[in-house]
């Protein structure tokens, strides 16, 4: 469980040192303790936003359920599908995938800044080049003068999103479920450093490939 991270474009003149460390540099993964702690530095570097998550638009159906199927497939990006479609579900169809698109890509009232509920679900948000670049400036500069207060409440979260988990995950696994992993031994300043920049590189290079998706 966590969150896959997709540049939207595949990034190009990777630097030597990120590929060492990435083998796919367009692509960064979380688990869900990983992104609370993540969430928690960037809101120490004021680089997020805490407007109330939009809802999502409902998904229509084709009028005709023979055309369910492809109107569906359509909708998911599939290209083959659209010349099964008349023009009137096309369009239809069309306009859901448009309303999906701004409302994955809802930006912060306040321009400085990138709204937090893109990094607490993984519902497709995007993360547009620009806030790449607000992250990743905001993120680096902070790791530099990051103390061992931010760090203690990274972990707090890190650990808090743990037993989150262990809660929800119970009923099925039992008392395999009391620990699901071991954040609670805490990141060192040094190690939480070394990560806010490995993140801020990340989002650099995607500020020129496209920005991601959240999924």
């Amino acid at each position: 469980m966590g969150m896959d991270l997709y540049m939207i474009e595949k990034p190009k003149a990777v630097p030597a040192a990120y590929l060492r460390e990435h083998s796919d540099p367009g692509y960064y993964r979380f688990n869900v303790q990983g992104m609370a702690g993540m969430v928690s530095l960037m809101r120490a570097a004021g680089v997020l936003s805490d407007e109330p998550m939009p809802e999502f638009p409902p998904e229509p159906r084709a009028k005709d359920p023979a055309l369910q199927e492809a109107f569906r497939g359509v909708m998911m990006g599939k290209k083959e599908e659209r010349a099964k479609l008349p023009p009137d579900e096309l369009k239809r169809a069309d306009a859901h995938v448009e309303a999906i698109r701004k409302t994955t890509g809802t930006r912060s009232a306040d321009a400085r800044k990138v709204p937090a509920f893109k990094f607490e679900s993984n519902s497709g948000w995007f993360v547009s080049p620009d806030e790449c670049r607000l992250i990743a400036t905001a993120v680096r500069a902070y790791a530099r003068q990051l103390s061992g207060e931010e760090v203690r409440a990274a972990n707090a979260a890190s650990n808090k999103a743990d037993a989150k988990l262990a809660a929800q995950l119970a009923p099925k696994l039992g008392a395999q479920a009391t620990k699901v992993s071991p954040s609670d031994l805490g990141m060192t300043k040094d190690e939480a450093r070394k990560w806010m920049l490995d993140w801020a590189d990340f989002n650099t290079l995607a500020s020129f490939s496209g920005g991601y998706e959240v999924d």
